[in-house]
């Protein structure tokens, strides 16, 4: 159900300003890394490297479709409808948000194939150097993308671009489809467990045997104790932003296709849509800022006088250190967070 909500000025502005905040950020954030990685190609040249590469891509296109989206909404502004097949198209892909619930399912299932990959390297360190190597990931990076785009198609199908007698002028609204409540039903539940349940499953239990593995591993190296303290605090990351960020717009749909009257121009669609938002913003930081090598890369790049420091106090460890890195870059280093 679509329905207009009044509120004061004054909080329509602060929403629109939270929102914009959260979406520039998201842009920048993530163009930022995209632009360090592709600057240190040679550096970051490992599979989960690409992985999260592909993250940050996804994410500056959410970011990107987010904002293009409050800008329409914030200035009013009214596309052309001088043409009537340009006008079904932007309705089915543009006004439906189809394209921006495409992009934020693949942004999840690219947080899906990250701790895959990593519960692969950690805990079958064999089968990954077998079946991850950069061709077999390049196709699930292009799989993820695939998959988001497919799996929203009822947007558009659900869309329809026809002439209002009320308003003497075509309007793009979403059809109340002839299905049944029990089809609406199952319809619902589906797309909840897809899109909020199995990647949460798939997240807690792969961080949880990276923890496992880690820990019994963690006597035998001093490094083994470092790795599965980054992963814990990667665990805790992803599992509470995923749910909090996601949980409101996935209960609200949910419960819409349960028989709950949702208004979608209200306050909790709204903030649903930011906390979806708000995850592909925080995402550069959870993946990439807590990336050792990757804030290296910045010290590098931005502050060289930092990395003179780092360099010193590292000399004086004297071999040891050495010994470590070269570990570091063996089959255990695109676990390191």
């Amino acid at each position: 159900m679509v329905c207009n909500v009044s509120s004061s000025d004054n909080v329509e502005t602060m929403k629109n300003t939270v929102a914009m905040v959260i979406g520039i950020t998201g842009f920048l954030g993530n163009a930022f890394v995209i632009f360090v990685f592709l600057c240190n190609q040679a550096i970051f040249n490992t599979i989960t490297n690409l992985l999260i590469l592909n993250q940050s891509t996804v994410d500056l296109a959410v970011s990107a479709a987010f904002l293009l989206g409050l800008l329409q909404k914030v200035f009013g502004i009214q596309l052309p409808q001088d043409s009537e097949i340009f006008s079904i198209i932007v309705c089915k892909l543009w006004t439906s948000e189809y394209l921006l619930w495409s992009l934020y399912v693949c942004s999840s299932m690219n947080l899906v194939a990250i701790s895959l990959e990593r519960f692969c390297a950690t805990c079958h360190s064999i089968k990954h150097l077998n079946y991850f190597t950069r061709r077999n990931t390049k196709v699930i990076m292009a799989v993820v993308w695939i998959f988001g785009f497919i799996y929203e198609c009822h947007w558009p199908w659900r869309t329809e671009y026809r002439y209002d007698v009320t308003t003497s002028r075509h309007v793009c609204r979403q059809s109340d489809g002839s299905g049944t409540a029990a089809v609406a039903a199952l319809a619902g539940i589906t797309f909840f467990c897809v899109e909020y349940v199995v990647p949460v499953a798939v997240m807690s239990f792969s961080y949880w045997r990276i923890i496992t593995m880690l820990k019994k591993r963690g006597k035998q190296r001093e490094f083994f104790r470092r790795a599965k303290h980054s992963v814990t605090k990667t665990l805790l990351i992803v599992s509470v932003m995923f749910v909090i960020c996601w949980g409101p717009a996935e209960i609200e749909y949910l419960l819409y296709n349960l028989g709950v009257e949702i208004c979608f121009g209200g306050p909790m669609h709204q903030l649903g849509i930011t906390l979806v938002q708000l995850n592909a913003c925080l995402n550069p930081f959870i993946y990439s800022l807590q990336y050792k090598q990757f804030k290296s890369i910045l010290k590098r790049t931005f502050c060289p006088s930092c990395l003179g420091l780092e360099k010193g106090s590292s000399s004086e460890h004297g071999p040891t250190t050495n010994s470590n890195t070269k570990n570091v870059s063996q089959p255990y280093s695109h676990n390191n967070v």
